[in-house]
């Protein structure tokens, strides 16, 4: 008695002393580990996503595919410039939620430039603030601190160039949230 697989044939046996693969890596995380990020067996996950961005078709608002889970706590948002924009006007993006679905489009990151390489982020600093406002709550109606946001999940991501003429963007989106249960 064992188990038929047609690739590897029969095993019969304690699959314990087995090692698993994905794209030819060894997959060498415990099962605790593993369950780390199982929503239903832990209350929450904590994640951090990826999202690939070319360069848009034009300067309107850009889905990115990815929609936030429903309960989803928004900590913080990245941008790493792979390729940078040279021909656009205004070489600086916008992300957020979408703004056809009571989102709002600027509400994560808010003018990053992409005129260069590397990792960008929101900052709060007076008179540079490029946070956006789904991230920030007003301390004493003079200055803005950082919060997490709840009210996105269930919204689509998007992005908007400040111009429509972009050509060479690549870059990543990265996205670090908790999913509640």
């Amino acid at each position: 008695m064992g188990i038929t697989n047609k690739q590897y044939g029969t095993f019969i046996g304690n699959f314990d002393a087995m090692s698993m693969k994905k794209a030819g890596v060894e997959i060498t995380a415990s099962a605790e580990e593993l369950n780390q990020n199982d929503v239903s067996a832990n209350g929450a996950a904590y994640k951090v996503k990826k999202i690939n961005i070319t360069a848009p078709e034009d300067g309107t608002e850009t889905s990115t595919g990815f929609t936030l889970p429903d309960k989803a706590v928004i900590y913080d948002v990245f941008l790493d410039v792979v390729t940078a924009e040279s021909t656009g006007t205004t070489k600086t993006i916008t992300v957020g939620t979408d703004s056809t679905d009571s989102g709002d489009a600027d509400g994560f990151l808010t003018g990053i430039s992409v005129s260069t390489t590397g990792l960008k982020k929101g900052t709060v600093a007076d008179g540079a603030v490029t946070l956006g406002a789904l991230l920030l709550t007003d301390l004493d109606g003079t200055s803005d601190v950082k919060e997490p946001d709840i009210a996105s999940g269930g919204k689509e991501v998007t992005f908007t160039a400040a111009s429509a003429n972009f050509a060479e963007l690549d870059a990543n989106i990265f996205i670090v949230y908790t999913e509640v249960a």
